[in-house]
């Protein structure tokens, strides 16, 4: 249950006797079963929160849970950083012309949150529309096969750790 305006969840789980409606005297009848070997007791809660709008990038947001068996307190600390930001990708500069069956296309990426994910990388020939060559690739290199008297354009799309994506391009880069 959410504590308005206070940015608390609160959750209470009672193992209760069927029979009479309290607490069981049985340690053994309890919500979970003991843990005598991991993860045979473990018990977990997961939720998802939206974190206010206002809040950049790089903001740290620290959790933290009591839980208690049998008045036996135990804390868990976790902390997550917010990722609203969009990676930047580009194609790196290609020869004017090559002389082979097949050459090198090399691109990059920086995000200033998670980290990149992956890799779009989109080819136009001859001037024609751009058609996916690479997808979600984590290379940032590859052999492109060429056709001879044919000329290629690329463009690359980002994606990030937490699923931000690039905004979409139409034109070429590294040409």
């Amino acid at each position: 249950m959410a504590v308005q305006g206070t940015g608390q969840l609160n959750w209470i789980f009672l193992s209760l006797d069927a029979a009479t409606g309290l607490p069981p005297t049985n340690p053994l009848a309890g919500f979970l079963p003991p843990n005598k070997n991991p993860p045979e007791g473990d018990g977990s809660v997961f939720f998802t929160v939206s974190p206010k709008t206002h809040l950049p990038t790089g903001t740290v947001i620290n959790n933290s849970a009591s839980i208690v068996f049998d008045n036996n307190a135990a804390t868990s600390t976790w902390s997550n950083t917010l990722d609203k930001s969009k990676p930047t990708s580009r194609v790196l500069a290609l020869p004017s012309t090559h002389n082979s069956a097949g050459f090198n296309v090399q691109w990059s990426g920086t995000d200033t949150g998670s980290g990149i994910r992956d890799f779009d990388v989109y080819v136009s020939e001859n001037g024609g529309p751009f058609t996916p060559w690479l997808t979600a690739t984590s290379n940032t290199q590859a052999i492109f096969n060429s056709t001879a008297n044919h000329t290629y354009s690329f463009f690359s799309i980002a994606r990030d750790l937490t699923g931000n994506t690039e905004a979409p391009k139409s034109a070429a880069e590294g040409n």
